[in-house]
């Protein structure tokens, strides 16, 4: 059985910011979830070369 590397993280948002990001998940078939992942993974990707990530 292979170990989960993910960690649990509790996000405190706006309810209008969070209504928006849950009509957009709702729009394109994605859970809120998912694309807040994705969100923060493009954000990474623009900024990754300004500070260095942990591992």
């Amino acid at each position: 059985m292979k170990k989960d590397e993910r960690l649990r993280f509790t996000l405190r948002i706006p309810k209008p910011l969070f209504n928006l990001v849950q009509d957009k998940a709702i729009y394109t078939g994605v859970a809120t979830n998912a694309l807040i992942l994705q969100i923060l993974w493009q954000w990474v990707k623009e900024n990754n070369k300004d500070w260095m990530v942990r591992e």
